[in-house]
């Protein structure tokens, strides 16, 4: 999380109704697919990789697949000592049924296993606040708490942590024993915002095989784990997902009173339903394809001009590009996506977290993002080199210090150019509410809901650039990608199926 977040933050009086659609079985008008639609290719590197080298050059996050050991050391401040029951609640959100562990072992197929490391809880005396001393010219406090929890291990135990023997632990989880700033008055010491739940990067490290240190780490209340009565894993595993390079997909500028373009101020450009937006069911398909996970089906430049295609399966997806452009997940295009209300989707689309807390989606469907994960780059002295504002996957010549880093950001003041979205959920009957135009005059504030889901009934069965034009910027009077490029596609939902072996969906892909 970046910071509270403007999301977050309004929930408890703002969340409007959201209405639940018992499960259909939306069978008629199903057809069987006429075509086999090849896979994508592998990520030439994955948003893993893009971030270890984003976030500096001897920067090295989390694998996103492979077996990895974090290691998780308990913070206690004197000032507020952990309950009794702390440890088992810790240790029960990393691995326990409906853990972290188990959450990534699910999403990613497979492909990654958790296997934490618990360390011995180191204790800080005096005032809690006191310790946030920072390091250097480092952007966080608590790089000196990460150094001395690392150093006050059994050195015998940090190998362990370090699975690709590269000098540095594979992840570090700060579990601190103080409230949130949200929950305590530290007065008005600029550094207690700091007590909230965030993932960063000790950059001024070099790696050390014999006696591994650590990179990058997670730093926790267990203010957020003690939301549970078994230990609550949700804001562990979103975190998580940064350590992986996912960025939040939630918008903090409706806090930022200096930010002034109403048309984009409010926006919720994913509706709050996704793990790395707030924390909300599974993550969705293109991050997962971005990780390695899992990969779409594409449409080959000698495809018919039309024809229909079948996804199966839990979270398969199409990704529709313009002819010609290459498969990536950093491309520009329409992600189509079978929705599946069950496995990790389950849980909040039958109860509100905490109460407050939208639902999420409670009907299978498909769900179609306009994806812009296009990339440029940057330099180490924090310049950027924009050259046609995107790269794409073109290497340039960087010269020393140069990497990638996403053009685009859910959050219109991070977007490197143009304020573009990285993911935008588009909404199926075109209403575009999620924009929040109105607010705070109105006072509602919109989240995704089982409505903004193609299905094959009440007008939700297509898409089209002119149908929804208000989720697209309009270039000569047409509505286009951000590129500029003309998107020559329409799609109609045929059919959703329910069986014995899941969700399947029928669709049409029509050149227009």
């Amino acid at each position: 999380m970046r910071s509270k977040g403007f999301a977050f933050a309004l929930l408890g009086t703002l969340l409007c109704s959201c209405s639940l659609v018992p499960t259909a079985d939306w069978a008629s008008g199903y057809l069987a697919g006429d075509i086999s639609l090849p896979e994508a290719p592998s990520p030439s590197f994955t948003i893993a990789e893009l971030n270890a080298q984003d976030e500096g050059e001897d920067a090295p996050g989390l694998s996103s697949a492979g077996k990895a050991r974090p290691l998780v050391i308990p913070v206690e401040f004197e000032e507020f000592p952990f309950p009794e029951e702390a440890s088992s609640k810790i240790r029960n959100a990393f691995v326990g049924e409906g853990s972290l562990a188990s959450f990534y072992e699910e999403s990613s197929g497979g492909l990654l296993q958790l296997d934490f490391l618990f360390g011995e809880k180191i204790v800080l005396g005096g005032d809690a606040i006191s310790h946030l001393q920072g390091n250097g010219a480092m952007g966080r406090k608590t790089v000196s708490i990460l150094r001395k929890a690392v150093s006050e291990q059994d050195p015998s135990l940090l190998p362990e942590g370090d699975s690709d023997g590269d000098g540095f632990l594979d992840a570090v989880y700060l579990v601190y024993s103080a409230p949130t700033f949200e929950e305590h008055d530290y007065g008005d010491d600029s550094r207690a915002e700091e007590f909230w739940a965030y993932t960063y990067y000790d950059y001024e490290r070099d790696g050390n095989p014999e006696n591994p240190c650590g990179m990058g780490y997670v730093w926790c209340s267990y203010s957020f784990i003690d939301r549970s009565k078994e230990g609550d894993p949700r804001t562990l595993i979103h975190e998580t997902g940064h350590l992986l390079g996912l960025p939040d997909l939630y918008s903090d500028a409706g806090e930022d009173a200096s930010y002034t373009l109403e048309e984009e101020k409010y926006r919720m450009p994913m509706g709050g339903l996704d793990m790395m937006d707030l924390g909300i069911g599974d993550h969705n398909g293109w991050s997962k394809y971005a990780l390695g996970w899992k990969k779409p089906l594409y449409v080959p430049e000698d495809a018919p001009d039309e024809f229909v295609v079948e996804l199966k399966g839990e979270g398969d997806s199409l990704f529709l590009l313009p002819p010609g452009e290459e498969i990536s997940p950093y491309s520009e295009g329409l992600w189509i996506e079978l929705y599946d209300p069950g496995g990790l989707n389950e849980k909040d689309a039958k109860e509100r977290y905490l109460g407050i807390y939208p639902f999420n989606y409670s009907i299978p469907g498909i769900r179609m993002i306009h994806v812009d994960a296009r990339l440029c780059a940057g330099r180490r002295n924090g310049s950027l080199i924009l050259k046609e504002d995107y790269l794409g996957e073109k290497e340039p010549e960087l010269g020393k210090g140069g990497f990638y880093l996403l053009a685009s950001d859910n959050d219109p003041r991070l977007s490197k150019a143009d304020k573009n979205s990285l993911l935008t959920l588009i909404e199926a009957d075109g209403e575009d509410r999620l924009s929040n135009q109105g607010y705070p005059e109105t006072g509602l504030l919109h989240y995704a809901d089982n409505r903004d889901l193609f299905v094959p009934e009440g007008g939700k069965d297509s898409f089209s650039m002119g149908k929804h034009s208000s989720f697209f910027q309009e270039r000569n009077g047409v509505p286009s990608l951000n590129s500029g490029e003309a998107f020559p596609y329409a799609v109609k939902v045929n059919g959703i199926r329910e069986g014995k072996d899941g969700v399947s969906a029928s669709l049409t892909i029509s050149r227009v």
